[in-house]
């Protein structure tokens, strides 16, 4: 007799299931994971700069309403209506989700009503940019956590190399000083003192933040370490091609943990260990700090990262230069909320070109009202990826959350939080150790640890 096809999810069959009976399943399953894989990888090289190129105008206001929504996107939708009506109980697979997964259900509920807020109070003009920032993530988060490990592994193991693919344009950008698609801004041509590489991916500090999270994530796949390091060396060479100071110190930042935490794990069981590690730990940073002063004297990558690294610049000081919109705040508008249009107008008046803090840019955009329903939704899909990941993945998530809490990136349209959700979830599942999904209930768990 056949093994029947579990309706919980096709996701949950993956490559378990061998029996004829259960084809379809693993079918819809398949199709699932090909498209999460395809928008993750179009989240990276569809970036806002290779959209226009292209002739889409995706950041600009007005236009057809379909292109104000990124492709992959549209395949996140279509990945979770397979996911939902591929079993035969599709309320089966929702109370799954529910079960396994309370923290991001809260948190696509409550995007879902700020969706609704906003366009009660605003408008549809300037809100789009929800659908992509915070929903989308959210749905992909939920179709992760309800895949098996392998599923997980796999998508992360592919957004690695389509963003090493993404760090050696940079690479090739920042050698030869010319940007692959036009750096455009408000339709300017922009011209850095420092020049920075731009890639797929779109602004220099989208790229870096995107970098650092799969260059923290490299250190814990149970890969061999020569790939690792190959990896590694790519992204961090990038890292000083985008010239994103936060994300290059949360890579450091994400790496010594992780040494330290694995190296504490040797010292309690092998002190002779412990000491090969300490000894190999010593000639690695030895390695990094004279390639890093190297590249950087030879070249002119880094040189932004450098010139900013003592003291405060313009870029530091904007970052504080924010809280002076408050001053031009009402309290009546504060309560429900500033248009897109009227956020950029004050932003203006203290002579910054964009609030890069998007908890600032949401507070004024939502007002109180919506934001008593967007922060909680927020922190509860942080609290729930940070139980059920692994300690590579709670790294990730806080460096992440930190290098996004400096850029204006999550105060636009921007796929970021995707991205960063599929690797705190993924990360884990590269050691073996299953990340909050159905495999978890089925499958025996190891614990590793990797050092770079």
């Amino acid at each position: 007799m056949s093994s029947p096809t579990l309706a919980a999810g096709p996701w949950d069959l993956a490559t378990e299931a061998t029996s004829p009976g259960t084809t379809a399943g693993v079918t819809a399953s398949t199709a699932v994971l090909l498209l999460c894989g395809l928008a993750l990888a179009l989240d990276v090289l569809l970036g806002q700069f290779v959209l226009l190129s292209l002739g889409i105008r995706y950041q600009a206001e007005g236009g057809n309403p379909l292109v104000k929504i990124h492709p992959g996107s549209y395949l996140v939708l279509a990945a979770s209506a397979l996911h939902v009506v591929a079993g035969r109980a599709p309320l089966r697979a929702i109370g799954t989700s529910l079960r396994t997964a309370p923290e991001m259900c809260l948190y696509v509920v409550g995007v879902t009503v700020v969706l609704v807020y906003a366009l009660a109070v605003h408008g549809i003009s300037g809100v789009a940019f929800l659908i992509d920032t915070f929903l989308m993530p959210g749905v992909l988060g939920l179709l992760l956590l309800a895949a098996t490990p392998g599923a997980q592994s796999r998508i992360v193991d592919w957004l690695i190399l389509v963003l090493a693919c993404n760090a050696t344009l940079a690479i090739g950008e920042a050698t030869f000083h010319r940007h692959l698609f036009p750096y455009l801004i408000n339709g300017q041509f922009v011209t850095d003192a420092a020049f920075r590489a731009t890639a797929f991916a779109g602004h220099p500090l989208r790229n870096a933040m995107l970098t650092m999270m799969a260059l923290v994530c490299v250190a814990v796949r149970d890969w061999p370490a020569v790939i690792r390091a190959g990896f590694i060396a790519v992204f961090a060479i990038a890292l000083l091609a985008f010239g994103g100071r936060t994300a290059f110190a949360m890579a450091g930042a994400g790496l010594i943990a992780l040494a330290v935490r694995a190296m504490a794990t040797t010292a309690r069981r092998d002190s002779a260990a412990f000491i090969r590690q300490a000894i190999a730990a010593f000639v690695v940073i030895t390695g990094v700090v004279v390639s890093t002063i190297a590249i950087v004297t030879l070249t002119d990558f880094g040189t932004r990262i450098m010139d900013g690294s003592f003291g405060a610049d313009s870029s530091s000081e904007a970052r504080l230069q924010v809280f002076q919109i408050f001053a031009q705040a009402d309290g009546a508008e504060l309560l429900t909320g500033y248009s897109g249009e009227t956020i950029d107008a004050m932003t203006s008046v203290v002579g910054l070109i964009a609030i890069e803090n998007f908890w600032i840019y949401m507070f004024l955009f939502l007002g109180l009202l919506g934001s008593l329903i967007w922060l909680p939704a927020m922190l509860a899909a942080v609290s729930g990826l940070w139980r059920q990941a692994g300690f590579a993945g709670r790294v990730i998530l806080v460096c992440g959350m930190i290098a996004a809490s400096g850029n204006n990136s999550l105060a636009k349209k921007d796929s970021s939080l995707a991205v960063l959700f599929a690797f705190v979830i993924g990360s884990a599942a590269g050691l073996g150790k299953p990340t909050g999904s159905a495999g978890s209930r089925r499958r025996p768990t190891r614990e590793a640890n990797h050092a770079t």
